[in-house]
């Protein structure tokens, strides 16, 4: 089992123990314990004795050694989330223009015109992830 499995994180993704590490999270530094980024490991081991996680059979003791994550690959987790975030944004904007078009608010030709404009962001987000 991992820690983001026990707690059903939902930053996994942008957390520096995923995807490998999440049975020895503790030896890895900047976690994102609860949501928080663990910057000192000093104050990280304090937390980490307390932890639900740390203390099951869940977690792996057997684990030797410190895991350092190179910090480009944390960097690139936020971006791919940002650009997901941003699709998502993306796409809520289509169905409220969508909607406006139902609700006879907005004519057939401007809806096309933003919807294509939106989309055309979309695709260059795309290509630019």
């Amino acid at each position: 089992m991992n820690c983001w499995d026990k707690f059903n994180c939902e930053m996994k993704d942008v957390c520096p123990a995923y995807p490998d590490h999440g049975a020895h999270c503790a030896r890895v530094a900047g976690t994102l314990c609860q949501g928080k980024e663990q910057v000192m490991m000093s104050r990280k081991i304090e937390g980490c004795n307390t932890c639900e996680f740390y203390n099951s059979d869940d977690y792996d003791h057997t684990f030797k050694g410190f895991v350092r994550i190179d910090n480009s690959q944390k960097k690139e987790a936020e971006e791919v989330k940002a650009a997901k975030d941003a699709i998502i944004d993306i796409d809520s904007k289509i169905d409220v223009l969508l909607d406006l078009h139902q609700d006879g608010l907005i004519s057939k030709d401007k809806l096309s015109a933003r919807i294509d404009k939106l989309n055309q962001e979309k695709e260059q987000m795309l290509k630019d992830a």
